[in-house]
């Protein structure tokens, strides 16, 4: 229905839309491609509405001819990121943590649930985790991303990088109360009241889908490709916290290691990590991501578990996306370790070691193996594995070079071993590499 407002100042008529219960996709796009989507979008208030206007948006931004015209019009943008942000429950479950309703609209926290109901109410809610909208306008964000034309837009849509960071993490957030298991009697810390299996217990639960978090890291990550993004991308802290918490594989529910959700949850690692490499690349970010909790120690978890060939369930079940992800994983910590005031914080960082040492051994070519290219702990992609491993002796040498570093990685538990092991079963670049990591060894007359 279309509804002429009352005259204004200017002497036109804008137009007021409203949709009904029946309204489709094609009746949206009808309108909108009559110049009609400021009044279309702002005519979409249930979730039905909500997600079919979602939808819409998200196929315009498939199409690369129109995607430089969505990501400028700046009431798509805002309708995009309210559309993500929607509040999972209804203001009757509502509890409010201090002043603020959500960490993207005025808190610096990205971890503060929006509300608290039941596991019922939440799993039944319009807005809640299985409300597609939601997901349509992270796809509609990260299509738009594909083209560096919409940089410019998208890196000046107040909030959108923050409203991103949240869906990477899985939010918006609730509070859900559930039964306590009942099979565990002897451990009352389980429920709330005390009791044995009578009570409830809380976890804080995310709206955002697999999928939903995959398109969010992966739009962060092209715009992170940007030379003019890196430095402006770093400096939003709930970025870096939503990089680290996905490289981690934080938020993400048993059931996401089926076929498809584990997929995605894979594929959103190795965008984060790839993200956190690009940003990497941009000396002015250093301190940022040194500066990040947890973050260089995610670094390591994800070359740790990626270079693992999945042995232990942990790791990625798809081989190439796994190398590239050590790959990544490597460069990023070569990266941070170039600079000299870096070089011992790197090293001391947890992990960090085992994970170096992990890749460059189960990287590393098979001497007893007829063919020079075999790997000994990998199978994946031959040239992958071998970049991986040159990553990891760069970021290995880098650390090697610094003065507070040289005696306690000569030290260093099985250090030594491995760099010997890629002496002699390398014959390219990771050899010299490792080479110069005992010269530097040498250079310390306490080594000697």
């Amino acid at each position: 229905q279309v509804v002429p407002s009352p005259s204004s100042a200017s002497g036109v008529l804008p137009l007021t839309l409203s949709f009904g219960p029946s309204t489709t996709v094609s009746d949206l796009t009808y309108f909108a491609e009559r110049g009609c989507v400021v009044p279309l979008l702002s005519a979409l208030d249930p979730p039905r509405l909500k997600t079919l206007g979602a939808r819409m948006l998200a196929d315009y931004a498939k199409m690369s001819a129109r995607r430089a015209a969505v990501a400028g019009n700046r009431r798509i943008l805002e309708f995009l990121c309210r559309t993500m942000l929607e509040d999972p429950l209804g203001p009757q479950y509502l509890h409010l943590h201090g002043s603020s309703r959500h960490s993207t609209r005025g808190s610096s926290n990205g971890s503060d649930a929006v509300g608290e109901c039941d596991l019922q109410t939440w799993e039944s809610s319009e807005t809640g985790p299985g409300w597609p909208a939601r997901e349509y306008a992270v796809e509609t964000v990260r299509s738009l991303t594909a083209t560096e034309e919409s940089d410019s837009h998208l890196m000046n849509c107040p909030g959108l990088l923050r409203t991103l960071a949240l869906a990477a993490r899985g939010g918006p957030f609730a509070t859900v109360r559930s039964p306590s298991p009942s099979s565990d009697p002897a451990n009352p810390a389980n429920s709330s009241d005390g009791g044995e299996g009578g009570g409830t217990q809380t976890q804080t639960l995310g709206a955002a889908s697999p999928k939903a978090r995959l398109h969010a890291c992966i739009a962060v990550m092209n715009l992170s490709c940007g030379k003019s993004n890196k430095v402006e991308i770093a400096s939003v802290p709930e970025i870096l916290a939503a990089m680290r918490d996905v490289m981690a594989g934080r938020g993400y529910p048993p059931r996401a290691r089926s076929p498809d959700n584990g997929k995605a949850m894979d594929e959103a690692r190795l965008k984060a990590v790839t993200c956190v490499k690009n940003l990497s690349n941009a000396d002015a970010n250093d301190a940022a991501l040194l500066g990040t909790p947890g973050l260089v120690e995610a670094l390591g978890r994800v070359a740790l578990d990626a270079s693992s060939n999945n042995e232990d369930g942990t790791g990625m079940a798809n081989a190439g996306a796994a190398a590239t992800a050590t790959t990544n994983a490597c460069l990023a910590l070569m990266n941070l370790s170039i600079s000299k005031s870096n070089k011992h914080r790197v090293f001391r960082t947890p992990g960090v070691m085992d994970a170096l040492m992990a890749v460059i051994t189960r990287t590393c070519p098979d001497p007893s193996s007829s063919s020079s290219g075999s790997s000994a702990g990998n199978t994946g992609n031959t040239s992958a594995n071998d970049e991986a491993r040159v990553k990891a002796c760069s970021a290995l040498s880098n650390l090697a070079i610094g003065y507070d570093n040289k005696i306690p990685m000569f030290a260093y538990p099985g250090f030594v071993d491995s760099i010997l092991r890629v002496i002699d079963a390398d014959d390219g670049e990771a050899r010299t590499k490792a080479c110069s990591i005992l010269w530097s060894f040498a250079a310390e007359m306490k080594n000697q």
